[in-house]
């Protein structure tokens, strides 16, 4: 059985994974949070030099440096959510 988040697409193999996920949420919007996660996955593993295919020209728009930050303070409690 699986245990699907309603708020991201995260599914969990059992209620306490879930539940630990729920709280570790808090007030921040689960979608959000996760497409955070992932940008900066993406964006640590491009400047490591282990992912080549990222974002292309965007990479380097101020408006992707601005996402990225946003995602690095939410992430790191900083963020207002």
């Amino acid at each position: 059985m699986d245990f699907k988040c309603l708020f991201c697409p995260c599914v969990f193999a059992c209620q306490f994974d879930l539940d630990l996920h729920l709280e570790r949420f808090g007030n921040v919007a689960h979608l959000q949070l996760w497409e955070c996660v992932h940008l900066l996955l993406e964006e640590d593993g491009f400047e490591a030099g282990v992912d080549n295919h990222g974002e292309g020209g965007r990479r380097g728009s101020r408006a992707y440096r601005d996402r990225v930050r946003a995602c690095r303070d939410l992430l790191s409690g900083d963020g207002n959510g």
